[in-house]
């Protein structure tokens, strides 16, 4: 109906980059969660894998704790002795 429609949509599509690294990083994440130790140990249903995997890939980020301040690391420290 639309030939000139048709041709650029078509030339920007094979344009378009196919990625996988989406893909790739949610089995990453899933690997990491479904350890052999785990699912035996803890009985991970598929609704606390789905639930995992979502606070994984969507949830707030982390701060990695190598990462603080020399206060941050011996407050740490204290309350892992502590406990």
């Amino acid at each position: 109906m639309y030939p000139e429609f048709s041709s650029a949509l078509r030339r920007h599509l094979l344009l378009l980059p196919v990625g996988t690294a989406t893909v790739e990083r949610s089995f990453s994440t899933l690997n990491r969660i479904l350890t052999d130790k785990r699912c035996r140990l803890s009985r991970l249903t598929p609704d606390h894998t789905r639930h995992l995997m979502l606070m994984s890939l969507e949830g707030p980020d982390v701060p990695d704790v190598r990462d603080g301040t020399s206060k941050e690391q011996n407050e740490m420290d204290e309350l892992l002795h502590a406990a």
